[in-house]
């Protein structure tokens, strides 16, 4: 019957061990249109606040694709689980829920022992181009870098493209890491003019209202529908506490914050990663970049109170964030 087929299927594929060696890349799979809908396409297997069985299979495949390392393999279905599902079904053309249904894991499981690791220190030809071609593309390499070999500098910028989308930091081009480079030069060309004026990551215009943040420039922008609204000064983390990078939401919003481990108050907070948070900071208003600290204990501080209280008063819970190094 189907029903034990589909079970025998699900009990193999849990079995699988994960983070194993990866396989070889054969031909890339094209995704076939998606089929009508059924009962059983819109039944939840796995959403925030699943545990057990269905989120370590679907944790233990992302883990084989690049999108989390051993520390998201928990059996726990949450926020950062979610997240990586999102970026999986936008890879491979599925409806963008964060939710596993049987599409999605169908999909998952298709892919486990497929094509894993598109290209990695010392790979030449096809995938190295691609791979350098999309990075040149976005800026994160120059023309010199262009050679169609993998060598220790594509595995150093990969690395650092990685660390803006929450990747695992392995400078290998995973199938995780290959469809957002993929995904990203496809929305950097049609990215919006604000975006490409100011050199903004293309996730910027993703969603109605954006908050990014980007560190060389030490800037923090807002957009609506594509359209940079405010440019602010930002102190991000020092050395010893980093800002982290990557996409994120905003989880909570307090006008009136106080953080009783720093002693120190902290108006018009937005939390975007744990105790991480947009906020207005009398000490960066005052002494400007090179406090004692060299920096923050990992929050991004802006000094133009009533400008950030503008900004505060339209981001809404739930705001796309992207903070890149």
């Amino acid at each position: 019957m189907r029903s034990t087929r589909r079970l025998a299927t699900l009990v193999t594929a849990a079995a699988l061990a994960v983070g194993g060696a990866l396989a070889q890349p054969p031909a890339q799979a094209v995704t076939p249109a998606p089929a009508p809908a059924t009962d059983a396409d819109t039944t939840v297997l796995a959403t925030i606040g699943t545990t057990g069985h269905y989120a370590w299979q679907v944790q233990g495949v992302l883990r084989n694709l690049g999108y989390i390392d051993s520390s998201g393999y928990t059996g726990y279905y949450g926020n950062l689980t979610a997240d990586k599902v999102r970026m999986f079904q936008r890879h491979v053309g599925l409806p963008i829920t964060g939710v596993v249904n049987q599409p999605t894991l169908d999909k998952l499981l298709s892919l486990y022992r497929g094509q894993t690791v598109f290209a990695k220190y010392g790979t030449q030809g096809h995938y190295a181009y691609q791979v350098q071609g999309w990075l040149r593309r976005l800026g994160y390499i120059g023309t010199s870098g262009y050679t169609g070999y993998y060598g220790s500098a594509t595995v150093a910028t990969v690395k650092a493209w990685q660390s803006g989308y929450g990747l695992p930091l392995t400078g290998v081009a995973t199938f995780a890491t290959y469809h957002q480079l993929r995904v990203s030069y496809a929305e950097y060309n049609t990215a919006s003019a604000d975006v490409r004026k100011y050199g903004l990551d293309p996730r910027c215009d993703d969603e109605a209202k954006v908050l990014c943040a980007d560190q060389s420039k030490r800037k923090v922008y807002y957009l609506e529908s594509g359209r940079v609204l405010k440019v602010l000064d930002g102190r991000f983390g020092a050395n010893s506490t980093p800002t982290r990078n990557g996409q994120w939401r905003i989880f909570r919003k307090n006008a009136k914050e106080w953080s009783n481990l720093y002693n120190v108050a902290m108006p018009n907070a937005l939390y975007f990663s744990g105790g991480e948070a947009f906020h207005y900071s009398a000490d960066f208003a005052q002494i400007g970049w090179n406090n004692s600290r060299g920096g923050s204990h990992g929050c991004i501080n802006l000094r133009d109170y009533n400008g950030w209280a503008w900004v505060f008063n339209r981001v809404q819970l739930n705001t796309l964030t992207i903070v890149t190094a």
